[in-house]
Parts: C-alpha cells; structure tokens; sequence
C-alpha cells in the first residue's frame, strides 16, 4: 500500500525496486544466490471501491507481469486496456 501515490508514480517504484532485486547478489555457501520479483499495481483512483477489488485488480496486474515473461512491473490499467482491445476485435 502507497498512500498518496498515483499508479505512474509506483511504477516507478516498482521498477526501482525490481531492478535493485535483480542486481542483489548473496554469498551462501560457497555459491550466490540471485532472483527476480514481479510486481502487480493496481491504484484506488480508477480501478477499485474497496480494499477486496483493489486487492484483486492488483492481483491480475501480477499474474500478467508474470505471464509476460517475470522480472516485470504490471499496472492493471494495462490489463484493462489489453482486456478492452480484444472485445472490439
């Protein structure tokens, strides 16, 4: 949860923070450990009138980032968009 953050402003976010994660690096055990996050954004300015939809718009934007490819910042307006485009084809 970001309060007073619009879904630009924590995509940015997002991203920073997955490129940060991406480039973290862990001794263990003779070995390093690396990884990778997908993020799912979704903002209460448009998308969501209680906690439970904005969970879940948040929630689809993730499943999209990770059916993208992973390793990726989703925004659910994204998601509606892509949703919009394939009913008028």
């Amino acid at each position: 949860m970001l309060p007073a953050t619009n879904e630009a402003q924590a995509y940015v976010l997002g991203e920073r923070l997955r490129r940060l994660y991406a480039e973290l690096m862990i001794p263990w055990q003779h070995h390093t450990l690396t990884g990778t996050i997908s993020i799912g954004i979704a903002s209460n300015d448009h998308h969501a009138h209680n906690l439970d939809s904005l969970i879940a718009a948040a929630d689809l934007a993730l499943y999209r980032a990770k059916n993208s490819g992973r390793n990726q910042v989703a925004c659910y307006s994204e998601c509606e968009s892509a949703a919009k485009l394939k009913q008028i084809q």
